[in-house]
């Protein structure tokens, strides 16, 4: 598998958080697909660690460093959402 393509979809929303933190809005975003993917990168990281399936460290690096991102996304969409749309996730 290309690494640049699991990079990618770490990524491919970056456009949408830094016009959130340009905006200070979320405007009309929705945090499904951070959600979704934060919880794919959780369960690949606990797949991949050794007690789970061993020589797997490319697996737990990779979606590791995709949680981090994922991570910080979410916390910058929370920052940046009113009150409102925080309730009806």
């Amino acid at each position: 598998m290309n690494l640049r393509l699991v990079f990618y979809l770490y990524v491919r929303t970056q456009a949408d958080v830094l016009g959130i933190y340009k905006a200070k809005d979320v405007e009309e975003f929705k945090p499904d697909p951070y959600l979704a993917t934060l919880l794919n990168c959780m369960l690949w990281v606990f797949y991949g660690l050794p007690i789970v399936h061993p020589n797997s460290i490319l697996v737990v690096t990779v979606n590791g460093i995709g949680l981090v991102v994922e991570l910080v996304y979410l916390i910058i969409f929370f920052i940046y959402s009113t009150n409102n749309k925080r309730v009806h996730l």
